[in-house]
This record gives C-alpha cells, sequence and structure tokens, in this order.
C-alpha cells in the first residue's frame, strides 16, 4: 500500500524511467503505470486509474499536449518534465507545473506534494 498515492509516469528515456520509478518508491508513492510511447500514453491516461501524472514534454519527438489534455478533462493534477526549461511549452499549457531536467529528489518532492497536497 502507497502512502501518498498513484502516479502515472510518461518518459521516453528508459534510465530515467526506471530511476524516476525507484525514487518515487522510496518517497512513499506508487507508480501505477508506464508509458514510453505518445499511444500507450494516450490510452493509459483515458483508462487508468491513477491519481497524478508525471509527463515528459516530448516523448521520441511527439509532444504529450493529447495526453495533458485527456488528464485536464478527466481533473487528474499532472506536471511536466522537460529539459527546454518554460520556453519550450506551449503558452496553453503556461500554468502547468514544471520539473526541469535534471532534477533532484528534493525537487520531485516538492513537486508531487504541490500537486496532490497532504
Amino acid at each position: 500500500m502507497t502512502k501518498n498515492g498513484r502516479l502515472l509516469l510518461v518518459e521516453d528515456e528508459t534510465l530515467i524511467l526506471l530511476n524516476l520509478k525507484s525514487t518515487l518508491n522510496d518517497l512513499g508513492w506508487e507508480v501505477a503505470h508506464m508509458a514510453a510511447k505518445i499511444g500507450n500514453a494516450i490510452d493509459i491516461a483515458r483508462t487508468g486509474s491513477f491519481d497524478a501524472a508525471i509527463i515528459d514534454i516530448n516523448l521520441d519527438g511527439s509532444m504529450t499536449y493529447p495526453v495533458a489534455d485527456i488528464l485536464k478533462a478527466r481533473s487528474i493534477p499532472f506536471a511536466f518534465t522537460t529539459g527546454y526549461g518554460k520556453n519550450g511549452i506551449d503558452h496553453a499549457y503556461s500554468k502547468v507545473p514544471i520539473l526541469p531536467k535534471p532534477f533532484s529528489r528534493d525537487q520531485l518532492e516538492t513537486l508531487l506534494n504541490g500537486l496532490l497536497p497532504r
């Protein structure tokens, strides 16, 4: 059982994904779903059961805005991860929290506590 919540992780870099999953587990979060391809991420976003999501803004050249739109419609909180900074995010998503790559464990924990306050 998780003490903090269940998450969707959307990330196309396997090492980042596995490291992120491990860190989240250490912090008391359950990784309910993972997706490395935009099609899988969209399917999970539509039907998956989770409390929040962390989404890489770019999956192998595909922007993940469709995933974000589904989560917004489902009222599921989410944040983007990106190495591009705020300038790499479409203005329509300017209010979405951003976790800049590379990020620390503390930055990740702060972000999640903001997404799902206890």
